[in-house]
């Protein structure tokens, strides 16, 4: 059990590195059942904060994205109760520069079917560039766009 800055709590069980905020609830889980296609996945679950996403993302994601040398990601934020406009910055002048310097070039975000259902027609296509990012509805579709990359 590892403590942090921001207090939460970081536990490596079984196949699986799981993040707990200060009350104790569960907030974010990394997977490791898809190492063998060099895909991270990782979920979050309720209200998360800023410095909190931050913390885990930099920390234990990009640990374990360092580690199995993967270029994948899927995050699963469709049970996620906060939004990442508070790290939007961050993200694009900090961590994916980085993520790229190591190799970590593709992301699909899993959203909840009714969001998808409801931004559908905006979704089409993937975010190009060099870091691509796809958002999907159905973990089965985010994987199979994942595995047709290599």
């Amino acid at each position: 059990m590892i403590n942090t800055h921001t207090s939460i709590t970081i536990q490596h069980k079984d196949n699986r590195i799981e993040s707990y905020n200060t009350k104790g609830q569960l907030i974010h889980i990394i997977e490791s059942k898809e190492i063998p296609s060099k895909i991270a996945i990782h979920r979050w679950f309720g209200s998360v904060t800023n410095e909190e996403i931050k913390e885990i993302l930099d920390g234990p994601l990009y640990t374990f994205l360092e580690q199995h040398k993967l270029n994948k990601i899927l995050a699963d934020i469709s049970k996620m109760n906060s939004y990442f406009d508070g790290v939007n910055r961050w993200l694009a002048e900090y961590y994916i520069p980085k993520l790229l310097k190591i190799g970590t070039k593709y992301n699909a975000y899993l959203l909840s079917e009714e969001f998808y259902s409801y931004l559908a027609d905006d979704l089409d296509a993937p975010i190009e560039g060099a870091f691509v990012t796809h958002m999907f509805g159905s973990e089965d579709n985010a994987l199979t766009w994942l595995k047709s990359i290599h």
